[in-house]
C-alpha cells in the first residue's frame, strides 16, 4: 500500500495561520457584499452588540483619533504617525 505524499497545496492550506484565514474571510466578505470591511463589520456585528466606539476604520477619523491611544514598537519607540495601518483589517484592525 502506498503512503500518501507529504507537501503540496493541501498541506500548505492546513498550515495557514489564524491571521491568514481571517484575511481570506475579510476578502471573501468584501468581494461578496461589495461593502468596505469597516462598514460591513459595523453594520453586521459591532452596532448589534452595542460597540458604538469601536471601528476597523483605517486611518481613524480625526474626531476618533484625538481620543485614541498611540501605538509603540517592540523596542519602546512610538509608532510613526501614532498608529500602524494594517491592510489585513479582520485579524489586526480593531
Amino acid at each position: 500500500m502506498k503512503r500518501p505524499q507529504r507537501g503540496g497545496h493541501s498541506t500548505k492550506i492546513l498550515r495557514m495561520t489564524r491571521k491568514e484565514w481571517l484575511t481570506i474571510m475579510q476578502l471573501l466578505l468584501t468581494d461578496v457584499t461589495a461593502e468596505p470591511f469597516p462598514q460591513l463589520l459595523k453594520s453586521t456585528i459591532l452596532a448589534k452588540i452595542g460597540m458604538q466606539l469601536s471601528t476597523h476604520q483605517q486611518s481613524l477619523p480625526p474626531d476618533w483619533a484625538k481620543n485614541a491611544a498611540g501605538g509603540y514598537r517592540p523596542n519602546g519607540e512610538p509608532e510613526h504617525g501614532k498608529r500602524h495601518i494594517h491592510p489585513e483589517m479582520a485579524p489586526a484592525g480593531l
